[in-house]
C-alpha cells in the first residue's frame, strides 16, 4: 500500500455551500485499477451535513450505492475504475437536486 496513490476532496454543488460531494479514491500501486472508491453526496440540514447518496467500494465490500432517503443499498455489477469515478461524479453533479428532494420528503 505504500506505493498506492490516493486523493480525497470536497466539491460544493451550490453557491450556498449546503450541498457537496466528498470523493476519495485509492489506486493500486502501478495500476489504473481502483482499490477503494467513495463518493458521497451530502446536504446540510440544521447546520449538520447528512449523507444522501453514497457510492462505495473497498476490499471489504463490492461496489454498491446506498440511497439514504429510502434506506436502500444496491450492489452494482461492475468493478470501479477511472471511468466509473468520472461517470458517478458527473451523475451526482447532474442529479443532486432530485436526490435532495427525495431526501427531504422522507
Amino acid at each position: 500500500m505504500e506505493n498506492d496513490f490516493s486523493r480525497e476532496f470536497f466539491f460544493f454543488l451550490d453557491s450556498a455551500k449546503s450541498n457537496k460531494l466528498f470523493v476519495k479514491f485509492v489506486h493500486k500501486s502501478n495500476s489504473s485499477e481502483l482499490e477503494e472508491l467513495v463518493i458521497i453526496y451530502l446536504t446540510k440540514i440544521e447546520d449538520t451535513f447528512l449523507e444522501v447518496v453514497k457510492y462505495d467500494f473497498s476490499k471489504k465490500e463490492k461496489f454498491h450505492v446506498h440511497y439514504f432517503a429510502e434506506d436502500r443499498k444496491v450492489y452494482l455489477d461492475e468493478v470501479p475504475n477511472n471511468e466509473t469515478l468520472d461517470r458517478v461524479f458527473q451523475h451526482l453533479c447532474d442529479n443532486w437536486q432530485k436526490y435532495y428532494l427525495r431526501f427531504i420528503e422522507k
